[in-house]
């Protein structure tokens, strides 16, 4: 008998199928319902396999080793900041805090990606160990360096009749009432918003494929986008003097607007810029030739994101257009970095 209780791309519970899950042949410490969701998860999943591909010389000698226990160990694989050592998970946390990135010029996406993805692996695990502090400290940190990181373990949203929800609003759930910091009480606000998020989003997707049927499910939705925005002026009202990063965030949010189905409010997005002009985030949804310019970099200066992103590209092409007539010379080096990245390989 299989020991998943789930698929681990869409969630669906392994006794709500006639088959039986089936294993990742590579790792084994992964199932999905079909060939469809394995397929689908295999670009974030690669690089968590191939990390695990190769039992350590301990699994293979250890006689009580299993192909079972040896799935289990590998889920300890680290993604970014070296392997495993003697130190504690929250040792780990801090060093690889505190061990910097490469510049945007020298890295790839990639690296930014996989430092995340081994923050929210930390984040989880400690939260799950009971250290409230470090997991909401190490979650927060994965979702400011790269949100779109977040793995499907963390937001991967449930809704059928024995479920409605996902880790991470489990973790907001049994956080609640239990932080014991200004710190750790505008995180778990920020982790709340991340998890409003994630039911929206998902929410919606399930309403497209008319799998919400009725007049009620809309208007919670719309309830719940209500809540997200008012939750998010909440935080900014409580907390004014918190960590910026997270207040530009939350305002971020609450600017862009997507919820309530308006144009971006652009005096919110520019505070969250100027709460944090170094997040490439808000710097995306600016749109001005100054954020343009921070995002690929000015001339030869350093630019906020890497020469692979999808957006590096975009933010040259519309440099190149706005400074055609007024800076000619200049608009043809930022098209000519704009055909550059053209032929970079897709991350």
């Amino acid at each position: 008998m299989s020991s998943f209780s789930a698929c681990a791309k869409c969630g669906v519970a392994a006794e709500d199928i006639e088959q039986k899950l089936l294993k990742c042949g590579r790792c084994q410490a992964v199932a999905y319902c079909s060939q469809n969701c394995q397929r689908a998860d295999w670009k974030v999943h690669k690089y968590q396999c191939e990390a695990k591909k190769t039992p350590t010389p301990s699994t293979k000698e250890s006689p009580g080793a299993t192909k079972e226990s040896t799935s289990a160990e590998s889920l300890d694989s680290p993604f970014w900041g070296g392997p495993m050592t003697s130190e504690s998970v929250s040792e780990r946390l801090l060093r690889v805090l505190s061990k910097a990135l490469p510049p945007a010029s020298e890295r790839k996406q990639e690296e930014r990606f996989l430092k995340a993805k081994e923050l929210f692996r930390l984040g989880i695990s400690l939260r799950l160990q009971e250290n409230l502090t470090d997991g909401l400290m190490g979650l927060t940190e994965g979702y400011l360096l790269a949100d779109a990181a977040a793995p499907d373990v963390l937001v991967q949203y449930v809704h059928n009749q024995k479920h409605n929800g996902s880790l991470l609003s489990y973790i907001v759930e049994t956080t609640a009432g239990k932080t014991s910091s200004v710190d750790d009480e505008i995180r778990l606000g920020f982790l709340k918003m991340r998890w409003l998020d994630v039911k929206l989003k998902s929410e919606h997707e399930l309403h497209a494929q008319n799998q919400y049927p009725d007049d009620a499910a809309i208007k919670g939705w719309f309830e719940t986008a209500e809540r997200f925005v008012a939750y998010g002026k909440y935080l900014i009202e409580k907390y004014p003097s918190a960590d910026r990063r997270l207040i530009s965030r939350i305002t971020l949010d609450i600017g862009k607007n997507v919820y309530k189905q308006n144009p971006p409010d652009k005096e919110l997005i520019e505070k969250a810029i100027d709460l944090w002009p170094e997040d490439y985030i808000a710097r995306s949804w600016g749109g001005r030739h100054e954020d343009l310019s921070a995002l690929v970099g000015e001339g030869d200066g350093e630019a906020l994101l890497e020469r692979d992103s999808k957006y590096y590209g975009k933010s040259c092409y519309e440099l190149a257009w706005t400074l055609k007539d007024e800076n000619a010379k200049l608009s043809e080096t930022y098209l000519k970095r704009g055909l550059d990245w053209e032929k970079i390989p897709e991350f």
